[in-house]
C-alpha cells in the first residue's frame, strides 16, 4: 500500500462506492422519508412516521461514512494526530458543501474539487487564504444559495425551455 498511485485508486474506488451508496439511499423509500423530514418534520410525524428512527439512521450512516474516511486516512498516514484537522480543514468541508450545493449528492463532490484546486490558484496570497475563503463563502451564499449544482440546474432548465 505504500505505492501512492495504488492507494489513490483504492480511495477513488471507495469514494465512488460510497457516493453510489448515498445516491441509492436518497432514491430509496428511506431517503424519500428523510427528505420529507427535512422539509416538514411535524407533517411526517402527523402521518404516523417515527422521525427519530430515520434521523438515527441518517446519523449512523453519516458516522459510517466519516469513520470509513478516517480509517482510510489514518491507515495512509500511519498515525492519528488531531492537530492536522484545524479550522482551515473544517472551513474546507463547509465551503465544499456550500459552493457545490447542499442537499445534493453531486454538490459536495463538485465543491470538493473546487476547494482542492482553489488553494493552488490562491498560492500567491497564502497569508490571506482564510480571508479569501470567507469572501468566497459570503459571495457564494448571497449569489449562489443553491451552489454550483443549483446554478447548473437552473441554466439547463432555462436552456431546455428555450429550445422549444
Amino acid at each position: 500500500w505504500r505505492d501512492r498511485e495504488t492507494y489513490y485508486y483504492f480511495v477513488l474506488i471507495i469514494a465512488v462506492l460510497m457516493t453510489t451508496l448515498a445516491a441509492l439511499i436518497v432514491r430509496s423509500r428511506i431517503g424519500q422519508t428523510l427528505i420529507a423530514i427535512r422539509q416538514n418534520e411535524d407533517l411526517v410525524g402527523a402521518i404516523g412516521i417515527a422521525a427519530w428512527k430515520y434521523k438515527l439512521f441518517a446519523f449512523v450512516i453519516s458516522a459510517m461514512f466519516g469513520g470509513l474516511a478516517g480509517a482510510i486516512y489514518a491507515h495512509y498516514q500511519s498515525f492519528i494526530n488531531p492537530e492536522i484537522f484545524g479550522v482551515a480543514q473544517s472551513l474546507d468541508a463547509i465551503l465544499a458543501v456550500i459552493i457545490g450545493g447542499s442537499g445534493t449528492i453531486a454538490g459536495p463532490v463538485i465543491g470538493a474539487f473546487f476547494v482542492v484546486f482553489l488553494p493552488e490558484y490562491l498560492r500567491f496570497a497564502d497569508s490571506f487564504r482564510l480571508i479569501l475563503y470567507g469572501l468566497v463563502l459570503v459571495l457564494a451564499t448571497i449569489y449562489m444559495p443553491r451552489g454550483i449544482v443549483g446554478v447548473a440546474t437552473d441554466l439547463m432548465a432555462k436552456w431546455g425551455r428555450g429550445k422549444r
